[in-house]
């Protein structure tokens, strides 16, 4: 269970989308610009998750991995930050107190894992940080939930569509 909850954990803080400095703009959304600061951390934090599920650190990666590893980053931050433009522009809001609770589960996790939390520390993650991100991410959740609730396929159109693509 513990390793169900901290995998999440890291995987949430792997899209992690700070407010640091710009040294300049890889990808902008709207008006909403990701810095190159964005994607070093993105891709920190990705490392860090990778190392704990893997065993295998960033001096094991070879170039083509280190570029991939790059091209995700962005990618992910890109597609966050626009489900998340589209759920704000649908009126998608979320409690105070979920967010308290996330903040709260991936408090409790990092603890469990002080390695980890001295790594977000180095790559500059604040707290301030993960509850701006457990905010954004939770509205994510709620836009894909209120999505999917509006999706309805009736058992004989699952049937057609199987019976025409088999």
């Amino acid at each position: 269970m513990f390793k169900k909850k901290l995998a999440i954990a890291l995987g949430m803080v792997a899209v992690l989308s700070l407010t640091a400095c710009s040294k300049g703009t890889v990808a902008k959304v709207n008006d909403t610009e990701i810095t190159a600061d964005d994607l070093k951390v993105a891709k920190a934090i990705i490392t860090s998750v990778n190392e704990y599920k893997t065993g295998k650190d960033a001096e094991d990666m070879s170039k083509e991995e280190e570029e991939e590893l790059e091209k995700n980053a962005a990618t992910f931050l890109v597609d966050s930050e626009v489900v998340y433009q589209q759920a704000i522009a649908d009126g998608i809001t979320v409690k105070s107190e979920d967010n308290d609770s996330r903040t709260s589960e991936l408090k409790e996790a990092l603890k469990e894992n002080p390695k980890f939390k001295k790594d977000l520390e180095d790559n500059g993650v604040t707290e301030e940080a993960l509850e701006n991100f457990i905010a954004k991410d939770n509205v994510i959740n709620a836009y894909r939930d209120a999505f999917n609730e509006k999706q309805t396929v009736s058992d004989a159109e699952i049937s057609a569509y199987y019976a025409k693509h088999r």
